[in-house]
């Protein structure tokens, strides 16, 4: 049931992805985001920190996550992995008992 759900879940997101990929500029002549100018990254350390420019990346890599295909492919994982865990946990040999 869990893998049904996850890879329910994952086929529902996936293509939609497709939609949004189309959202992010690929001109090389474009401007820097603000997130990316040399002079965000030094205020950002000057005002929080070596922690602060970490913090500001881990961020980053977890919108970067939470768009629809990369989110798809992690609950497909985690369900796959979750399905295959309970199946493990559930199915003992006969012979065998925990004491």
């Amino acid at each position: 049931m869990i893998l049904v759900i996850g890879l329910g879940t994952a086929a529902f997101l996936y293509p939609r992805g497709s939609a949004s990929a189309g959202d992010a500029s690929t001109d090389g002549d474009a401007p820097l985001s603000l997130q990316d100018s040399r002079r965000d990254s030094r205020e950002l350390e000057i005002y929080n920190g070596k922690l602060g420019v970490l913090v500001d990346k881990w961020v980053g890599i977890g919108h970067a996550w939470m768009q629809p295909k990369p989110l798809a492919i992690t609950i497909a994982l985690a369900s796959g992995i979750a399905a295959l865990g309970v199946i493990s946990l559930t199915s003992r040999p006969a012979g065998k008992t925990r004491r």
